[in-house]
C-alpha cells in the first residue's frame, strides 16, 4: 500500500503528540470533575448559609421572645407588660408585633411603632396562626417547646414563633412573635458574591416566605418537583418550572420546620464544560496546526520540486523532451539531485542518439544486403535457366530441379522486399507462386498441381524459405516418377489461430523414398511440427503457429 508523504508526517505526530495527548485528557477530566465538585460544594455551601442566617435570626428572636414572656409572666397587669413590649420592639429588627397569654387571662401584646396601623390584623393573624407543626429543637433557647407557622396579610408573608414557658405551679405562659422576614438583619445573607442565584426560606407546606436573587420576581426558577423532596446537602440539576434546568442546593434551618432552597442557572457548569473542552481539544488542535505547518512547508519545499521531477520522468517515458527543475529557490539537496536527473537524462539522449544512428547504418546495411541475396539469387537462377537450355535428358532434370529450389529463395526475397524494406510476407501468395513455379518447370504428361490456400496469414522470411523448401523437395519427388497425378496443396486456419499446411494426392505410395531426415531438418527450420494424417491420399500435414 502507498503512503504518502504528508500520511507519514501525521501518523510521525500522532505518534509523538498521542502519549501527551492521552495525559492531557486525564489532566482535563481530573480538573473537570474537581471544578464541577467544588461547583457543587460552592452552591451547597450558600444553601447551608443562608439556612445558618436564618436560625441566627430566629436565635435573636427567640431570645427576645423569652424575654418579653417572662417579663409578662411577672407583670402586675396588662398595662406594664404593655408598656415593656412597647418599649423593647424598636430594638428588635425584624419584629413587628408580640403578644403574651398568662395564666391567669392578662393578655400582653404590641406592634412596632411603624406598624401600629397594621396592628388589629397582625393580631389577628396571630389568633389564626397554625401552631400544629412538630415542636421545634432549638431554635429558640430557655424554652420547653417552640413552634413555628406562617401567615398572609396584605400580600406580605410572615412568620410566627410561638413558645411557652412553666411557672412553678406547671402554669404556662405562652408568648408568639410576628416576624417580618424581609426585615430580618441576617436573612439569607448576600448573593451578589455569586452570581445568577435565587434562595428561598420554605414553610413545611412548600410555601416560599422569603425570596431573595437574581430571580425573586419570578416564580419558573423553582424545581418543577416539591422543593421539600430535593435531599438535603447535595447539589442536583433538575427542570425548573418555566422548563430550564438549574441547579438546585436545600439545606434545613437547624432547630425549626423551615428549609432554603438556594437555585443556580447553568452558567458556571457551562463554563467548566468549555474549559474541560478547550483543555480535551487542546492537544488535537495542536496537532493539526502542526500538521497543516508542517505540510504546507513539505509542499511548498518538497514535493513541489518531487513532483516536477516525477513530471519530467513522466514525460521523457512517453518519448518527449522534459528536464526536470533547477531554480534558484530550490532546496540544495533537490537542486542536486535534480541536476543529476538531468545529467543522466543528457547521458542516456546521447547513447540514444547514437544507438539510433548505428542501427540506422546497420539496417541500410541489412537492407543492402537482402538486396544483394535476392539480386545474387536471381543471377543465379538465370544463369541456372542458360545453362539448360544446352542440356537434355538427366541433366536438364536436374538443372530443373535446381532453378525450382533457387526459385523458392528467391521469391521469398521478393515478396519480403516488395517494398523496398525487408518486412513479412504473405503466406498464400509465396506458396501460390512456388507451386505455380514448379508445375511450368516439372509437370509432365498427365501431372496437375492445385492449391487451395487459405491461411490468410504474414510470416518471416526465416520461416517462409524452409516452408517453400519443403513444398520443393514434397513436389519433386512426387513429380520424378512420370506418371499421372493430381496433387494438392491446401492451407488453412483453425478455430484457435493455428495454421495447417497439407499436401496430398491421388496416389498414395509415390513419397515413399523421400528423404525424411531433410524434411524434418526443414520442418524444424519453419517452427512447426507434424499435423496427423486425416485421409489416405494426405502425404505431409503440418501444424504452424502464427507469428507473434
Amino acid at each position: 500500500m502507498l503512503v504518502t508523504l504528508r500520511t507519514r508526517l501525521l501518523l510521525m505526530i500522532l505518534v509523538v503528540m498521542a502519549p501527551a495527548a492521552v495525559f492531557i485528557a486525564i489532566e482535563a477530566r481530573t480538573t473537570y470533575d474537581t471544578a464541577l465538585r467544588a461547583l457543587h460544594d460552592s452552591q451547597t455551601m450558600v444553601a447551608m448559609n443562608a439556612g445558618l442566617r436564618i436560625h441566627l435570626d430566629l436565635e435573636s428572636s427567640g431570645r427576645l421572645l423569652t424575654t418579653l414572656t417572662s417579663a409578662a409572666a411577672s407583670s402586675k397587669n396588662e398595662h406594664d407588660c404593655d408598656m415593656v413590649f412597647a418599649r423593647a420592639l424598636p430594638f428588635a429588627p425584624g419584629t413587628v408585633a408580640v403578644r403574651a397569654r398568662r395564666p391567669d387571662g392578662i393578655v400582653c401584646q404590641a406592634a412596632a411603632p411603624e406598624r401600629r396601623n397594621d396592628a388589629p390584623a397582625l393580631f389577628q393573624m396571630l389568633d389564626k396562626a397554625d401552631f400544629s407543626t412538630p415542636p421545634g429543637s432549638a431554635a429558640l433557647r430557655n424554652t420547653r417547646e417552640t413552634r413555628f407557622a406562617s401567615a398572609l396579610s396584605a400580600g406580605v408573608r410572615y412568620l410566627i414563633a410561638s413558645i411557652a414557658i412553666e411557672n412553678e405551679d406547671a402554669q404556662e405562659t405562652t408568648g408568639e412573635l410576628v416576624i417580618d422576614l424581609r426585615r430580618l438583619p441576617e436573612g439569607l445573607g448576600p448573593v451578589q458574591s455569586f452570581g445568577g442565584a435565587t434562595l428561598a426560606l420554605f414553610d413545611r407546606h412548600d410555601v416560599p416566605l422569603l425570596v431573595k436573587g437574581q430571580e425573586m420576581a419570578q416564580a419558573g426558577w423553582l424545581p418543577a418537583a416539591a422543593p421539600s423532596s430535593l435531599e438535603p446537602g447535595n447539589s442536583v440539576v433538575l427542570a425548573g418550572r418555566d422548563g430550564h434546568k438549574r441547579s438546585y442546593a436545600l439545606a434545613r434551618v437547624p432547630g425549626s420546620s423551615l428549609f432554603v432552597v438556594a437555585g443556580f442557572d447553568r452558567a458556571p457548569q457551562r463554563a467548566v464544560f468549555r474549559q474541560f473542552l478547550a483543555l480535551l481539544l487542546a492537544p488535537l488542535a495542536t496537532m493539526l496546526a502542526l500538521w497543516l505547518a508542517y505540510s504546507r512547508m513539505i509542499r511548498t519545499h518538497v514535493l513541489r520540486w518531487t513532483n516536477g521531477l516525477a513530471a519530467a520522468a513522466r514525460a521523457i517515458a512517453a518519448n518527449h523532451v522534459a528536464r526536470a527543475p533547477d531554480e534558484p529557490g530550490m532546496p540544495q539537496e533537490l537542486r542536486e539531485v535534480g541536476k543529476s536527473f538531468n545529467a543522466m537524462i543528457e547521458r542516456q539522449e546521447s547513447r540514444e542518439r547514437k544507438l539510433q544512428a548505428a542501427l540506422e547504418h546497420n539496417q541500410h546495411l541489412t537492407r543492402e544486403l537482402h538486396h544483394r541475396i535476392k539480386n545474387s539469387l536471381q543471377i543465379v537462377q538465370s544463369y541456372i535457366g542458360l545453362g539448360k537450355r544446352s542440356e537434355t535428358g538427366a541433366a536438364r532434370t536436374a538443372l530443373l530441379r535446381a532453378e525450382a529450389r533457387v526459385n523458392a529463395l528467391s521469391t521469398a526475397y521478393r515478396l519480403a522486399l516488395a517494398d523496398g524494406e525487408l518486412k513479412d510476407a504473405p503466406v498464400d501468395a509465396y506458396l501460390e507462386a512456388v507451386a505455380s513455379n514448379i508445375g511450368t518447370l516439372l509437370l509432365g504428361p498427365g501431372q496437375q498441381i492445385r492449391s487451395e490456400l487459405a491461411l490468410g496469414a504474414d510470416s518471416r522470411i526465416d520461416r517462409l524459405t524452409p516452408l517453400g523448401l519443403i513444398l520443393v523437395e514434397t513436389l519433386i519427388t512426387l513429380l520424378a516418377a512420370g506418371d499421372a497425378v493430381s496433387i494438392t496443396v491446401s492451407g488453412q486456419r483453425k478455430d484457435d489461430g493455428t495454421l495447417t499446411l497439407t499436401i496430398g494426392t491421388d496416389r498414395p505410395g509415390l513419397a515413399d523414398d523421400m528423404d525424411r531426415r531433410l524434411l524434418d531438418g526443414l520442418i524444424q527450420q519453419a517452427e512447426a511440427e507434424h499435423h496427423p494424417l486425416e485421409t489416405p491420399g494426405t502425404l505431409l500435414s503440418l501444424r504452424l503457429k502464427p507469428d507473434a
